[in-house]
C-alpha cells in the first residue's frame, strides 16, 4: 500500500549491521549518518563535489562502515563539468564551474560485487539492501541505464529523488515508472520530491 510521504519514510527501512546501503549524492552526508546510527549499517557512498565530500567526511568521522568517494555516478564513466550551488549544484546551475569525476553505475554494481563483505547475489550481481539516488537530475540517466541492464532488480529498497531540470523529463520519468512497476511496488509518491520503491 503507498504510504503518505513524510520525510521520516526515507530512514524507516528494514536494515540491520549485515545490510549494504548505496549512497548516491551524498552532499553533507546526514542521510548516510542516520542510517548509520540508526542500523549500524554498512554504507557505500558517492559524493563528486570536493567541497561537500570534505563536509560529508568531516561529518562521517566516526563511522568506519561507511566507505566514502570523491566521485559521482552515472549512466557512463566521464569528467563532466557541475555548477556549485548548495544543494541546488547541477550540470544546470548558475554557480562556479567543477570538473568531477562520473563513474558508470554497471561499473559500481561490478566493482563492489568483487568485495568479500558484499556477498548476496543476484544472477551474479550484487544485491543492494537500500539505494538512495539524489543526484541533481543524474537520476534520470542513472535510473535509465540500470533498467536497461536490470540491475534495478538487485535492489530491495529504492529511493529517488527526480529534478525536472532534464529534457523530456515527463516522458522519461513517465517510463522509469511504468518499467519500476514491473519488479517493484511503489512505497511512496510524492511528485518530484521522493519516490520510493519496495522490491516485489
Amino acid at each position: 500500500m503507498i504510504q503518505e510521504f513524510h520525510e521520516g519514510l526515507r530512514y524507516q527501512l528494514p536494515l540491520t549491521p549485515q545490510s549494504v546501503v548505496l549512497d548516491i549524492g551524498v552532499y553533507e552526508g546526514n542521510f548516510s549518518k542516520t542510517l548509520s546510527e540508526k542500523y549500524h549499517c554498512q554504507i557505500i557512498a558517492f559524493e563528486p563535489v570536493a567541497e561537500f565530500y570534505r563536509i560529508a567526511k568531516k561529518n562521517l568521522e566516526g563511522h568506519p562502515n561507511v566507505r566514502l568517494f570523491n566521485l559521482g555516478v552515472g549512466g557512463s564513466t566521464r569528467r563532466e563539468t557541475l555548477h556549485v550551488k548548495g544543494d541546488m549544484t547541477s550540470a544546470f546551475a548558475d554557480g562556479p564551474p567543477e570538473e568531477v569525476q562520473i563513474r558508470d553505475i554497471a561499473e559500481v554494481f561490478e566493482e563492489f560485487s568483487k568485495l568479500p563483505v558484499l556477498s548476496i547475489m543476484v544472477d551474479g550481481i550484487f544485491e543492494f539492501d537500500a539505494v538512495k539516488i539524489n543526484a541533481e537530475s543524474a537520476e534520470f540517466e542513472i535510473m535509465e541505464r540500470m533498467i536497461e541492464l536490470g540491475l534495478h532488480r538487485c535492489v530491495k529498497h529504492l529511493s529517488v529523488q527526480p529534478h525536472p531540470i532534464v529534457e523530456n523529463y515527463e516522458p522519461r520519468w513517465q517510463r522509469i515508472m511504468d518499467r519500476m512497476t514491473e519488479t517493484h511496488t511503489l512505497a511512496y509518491n510524492a511528485p518530484w520530491v521522493w519516490v520510493g520503491w519496495d522490491r516485489k
